[in-house]
């Protein structure tokens, strides 16, 4: 007997709605406070507690960011949906892949905020929003996409609750 899996429509809704409200909280602070005190404690906090082998760890997960490991891996996802018959959801993966880099650096434009001195790593460009942080995302919503064809439930949440993990680490 086959037993029909309810939508992740609601579960994606839920995700969308949250990313956009923490985006447009965040883009009002940005904007509207030009200090970069916070970044300054927050490069402070990291300097303390750095360490050889969290260095590699971090150089690590921030390659796991970049668009170039983010982007293809979305797109496979997207062409293995479509293989399985569920095309509405390869569309919107890279769709909603597209939409968040574009966003991006449409943002990065609008808002020009200067990166804060002395990066602990090489950097360029505007500070926010972070690329890293929306390309973050996309193994959220490949998780939550992909749930549809992992038959196991206990997988389907390990690998929903990996791509929320991988998430976390950027925000």
């Amino acid at each position: 007997m086959v037993v029909a899996r309810r939508s992740v429509l609601p579960l994606l809704v839920m995700v969308a709605v949250a990313a956009i409200a923490v985006f447009a909280a965040l883009t009002v602070t940005v904007t509207t406070n030009s200090s970069l005190a916070f970044d300054a404690s927050a490069f402070e906090t990291a300097n303390d507690l750095r360490a050889p082998w969290l260095d590699t760890a971090a150089k690590l997960i921030t390659e796991l960011g970049l668009i170039a490991i983010v982007g293809p891996a979305v797109l496979l996802g997207a062409v293995l949906l479509f293989r399985r018959r569920h095309a509405l959801r390869a569309a919107a993966l890279v769709l909603g892949a597209a939409l968040a880099w574009v966003s991006v650096w449409i943002t990065k434009r609008l808002v020009d905020r200067p990166r804060p001195p002395n990066p602990l790593v090489h950097t360029s460009g505007q500070s926010y929003p972070s690329a890293h942080a929306a390309n973050a995302v996309g193994w959220l919503a490949l998780a939550i996409g992909l749930s549809v064809v992992i038959p196991d439930r206990v997988a389907r949440i390990a690998a929903v609750t990996a791509g929320a993990a991988s998430r976390a680490r950027w925000s």
